[in-house]
Order: structure tokens, then C-alpha cells, then sequence
């Protein structure tokens, strides 16, 4: 399985700069015109270009191939390595809940999985490229048929080094480094850290709980992050669980000051990216991730970082 880095999904970026396109017929006005439609290996898709209100590429997968990546639509964009970008697509399934993975390549491979619905939805995810000139790769792996309205690629603000995050040892990779690790008031939970198969990276977090406690906060993960009062921030983490419908909640918090501000997330049995956007009530602040369920968690890639405003143009003074 290819590993990939996630920094956000399905929400809009905070901080996207005033870029162009990236990609050539991003709304498939001009029909297929710079896009490489294919169906290799066995596998059967019929691509065509509908005109209805706007155009939009329809994919009808009849037979499926041996690898998800056998059905894809391809296009080459101008990426800088280490740059971040910003993805934006417009798409819909027929049927509800079919997947598709969008992953920018080259050398190396950056995926993520989105789950559609019935209806015309927006998306996007922010990466960062890890190659210069890399290829978007639409994959689709599922019996069904899709539609794609529109689909951007600007470069964002989120560049490496420009935005930090504010979070120590976010990706695990320093173990348990920077966390403090709960388990009171009768809870049993057995915390180990993942080598075998991580989101990213060579380490992930895993919260084994086998016996909940008094309250909500006797399990949790905790780390420290600083925060300034009245300033926006955004988390972004990966997670799954060992079934389906299980909860975390992400709760920024000052235990002194008595402040707790909660958010409640519904996990999946596969890595998901979950964003939460909320402005720090004081200095200093905490991050816990409190486990509401029995069974197995897995996080990783966890970030904080600060929202940067778009700053407005000024009007230009008409001369007298």
C-alpha cells in the first residue's frame, strides 16, 4: 500500500493565494481536450463529456481492472517541490458512497480516498508536492458511474515553512513524545505505537480501550500547543477506527482557566483526514483527543495552525 500525506480534506483552504489554474479544462468545456482517459487491463469504462446546465465528464465503469489504478482520468500540472497546493473538484456518483482517489504522482504517489454522494458536492485537499511537474490521476475503483463538474489546483499559503505547526510531534514520529497519555478513574487502555502500518511516515498512535472510565476526558491524548488568545486555528488530523460509527472528540482546553471547548467527530474503519477550525480563548491552550468508545483508535498526522487572512487589495485612488 502507497503511502501518502494528507493535510486536509473537505473543506475549503483557509489561505489560498491569488494563483491561476493549474490544470487545462478544468470544467471540460472543450470536451476531453487535455485529459488522458484510460481503461487498461481488463477493465472496461466508457468516458464521454455531458452538456446539460454545464458540461461535466461522465465515467461509466462497466468492469473493473486488477488494480484500482486500471480506470483513470491523467493530467499533468506545474508543480514545485515542496510547494503547497490546494485541490478543488466538483463530483457525484449515481449511487451513494462510491469512492474515487485522487492522487498526484511521479516517482512518488500522494493520495487520498473521497467518498461521494448522489448530489453535486465540492471537495478539496490541500498536499504539498513532493516532485516538481507531478501528474493528477483521477482513479476510479468502483462499479458505478461518476461525474466530475470542475477541477482546480492553485498553489496555497500552507508551504512548507511558511505556516508551523504548532503541534509537537504531531506525526508520531518521535513515539509518544510530547503526549500525555490518560487513563483514570477506572478506564483501562493500553496506548502502543504503530510501526507496521501508519498513515505516514515509520509511527502512528494506537489507543486500545478496553474498559471506559467515569467521564468522557478519563481517555484522552494530550498535547500542548501556543496558543494566543482571540487568533484563529485549525486542526487537522488523520484517524480511523476498528469499525465503523465510533466517536473522538477534540477538545482545545486550559484545565486552570477552566476553559474546555469540545468538537465531536464519527470515525470510519479507514484513514480519514477531519479538519476543525476554532479561535483560541487563551494563551497557551491544549489539544485532547478523548476516546468515546470501546475498541481500537489510530491517529496521525496531527496539526495546528494559525489561519492566515487573506489580505484585501487596496482600490487603486482615481486621479482628479
Amino acid at each position: 500500500m502507497k503511502k501518502v500525506i494528507f493535510t486536509l480534506t473537505m473543506l475549503v483552504s483557509v489561505a489560498n493565494c491569488f494563483c491561476q489554474n493549474l490544470i487545462q479544462n478544468p470544467s471540460f468545456e472543450d470536451g476531453q481536450q487535455s485529459w488522458g482517459n484510460y481503461a487498461t487491463d481488463g477493465a472496461k469504462a466508457i468516458f464521454s463529456v455531458e452538456n446539460n446546465t454545464s458540461s461535466n465528464l461522465k465515467i461509466e465503469v462497466q468492469q473493473l481492472g486488477t488494480n484500482p489504478w486500471d480506470i483513470q482520468s491523467l493530467q499533468s500540472f506545474a508543480s514545485q517541490q515542496g510547494k503547497a497546493y490546494t485541490f478543488k473538484i466538483k463530483a457525484k456518483a449515481k449511487n451513494e458512497g462510491s469512492k474515487i482517489r485522487v492522487q498526484v504522482q511521479n516517482t512518488t504517489y500522494t493520495s487520498i480516498d473521497l467518498e461521494l454522494t448522489s448530489a453535486l458536492k465540492e471537495y478539496t485537499w490541500d498536499f504539498v508536492a513532493k516532485e516538481d511537474n507531478l501528474e493528477l490521476a483521477l482513479q476510479y475503483f468502483e462499479i458505478d458511474t461518476f461525474y466530475i463538474d470542475y477541477i482546480e489546483i492553485i498553489e496555497s499559503v500552507r508551504a512548507t515553512g511558511k505556516v508551523k505547526n504548532l503541534i509537537s510531534n504531531g506525526n508520531l514520529e518521535k513515539g509518544t513524545e510530547g503526549w500525555i497519555n490518560l487513563a483514570d478513574n477506572g478506564a483501562n487502555v493500553v496506548y502502543t505505537i504503530n510501526e507496521d502500518s501508519p498513515f505516514e511516515g515509520e509511527k502512528s498512535l494506537r489507543a486500545l480501550v478496553l474498559l471506559l472510565g467515569d467521564n468522557t476526558w478519563d481517555i484522552q491524548s494530550i498535547n500542548n500547543f501556543p496558543s494566543v488568545r482571540g487568533t484563529r486555528y485549525e486542526l487537522t488530523f488523520m484517524a480511523k477506527a476498528d469499525s465503523n460509527g465510533k466517536k473522538i472528540k477534540a477538545q482545545v482546553q486550559h484545565n486552570d482557566k477552566k476553559i474546555y471547548v469540545p468538537k465531536d467527530f464519527v470515525l470510519t474503519d479507514e484513514w480519514k483526514a477531519y479538519s476543525w477550525s476554532f479561535r483560541a480563548a487563551t494563551e497557551n491552550m491544549q489539544i485532547a483527543l478523548q476516546y468515546l468508545n470501546l475498541g481500537l483508535y489510530e491517529i496521525d498526522e496531527l496539526s495546528i495552525v494559525e489561519v492566515v487572512k487573506k489580505k484585501k487589495k487596496k482600490k487603486k485612488k482615481k486621479k482628479s
